[in-house]
């Protein structure tokens, strides 16, 4: 080999080795990017898991509040109902409800009756379709 091609040789070579060496390090960054990905994503899985469980449990929470508020409702007309003590008449647009007498078991006349239902709490959000 003449003296020109050995140093063009060696230059060469320390070049892959350079590239080599890079390559290696590239290597070793991105095995480290993607593990810290991974762990980014898994957390972010978990926070998000424990938000969910937080809203879901929410919710559960007003449907009770609500559904108590409503039995407590129903708790109060039902008895009147019964007895019977419900004006007689038309709804009036005012928020009262029209109720059939064969709801109450003690009624025996087959109209209809007034009913006043108490507002909803200002608490609970009203939904419309």
């Amino acid at each position: 080999m003449s003296p020109g091609r050995e140093g063009q040789a060696y230059s060469t070579e320390m070049s892959i080795q350079r590239y080599q060496a890079a390559a290696e390090v590239a290597r070793e960054d991105y095995a480290e990017c993607s593990q810290r990905v991974l762990r980014e994503v898994d957390r972010f899985k978990r926070e998000k898991a424990e938000e969910m469980k937080m809203v879901v449990l929410e919710f559960i929470m007003l449907e009770i509040e609500l559904n108590r508020s409503m039995e407590k409702i129903w708790g109060e007309l039902v008895p009147k109902l019964e007895e019977g003590s419900v004006a007689t008449g038309a709804t009036d647009g005012s928020g009262s409800v029209e109720a059939s007498s064969s709801m109450a078991a003690s009624s025996s006349a087959q109209q209809a009756t007034m009913v006043n239902l108490p507002p909803m709490p200002a608490s609970q959000p009203t939904y419309s379709n």
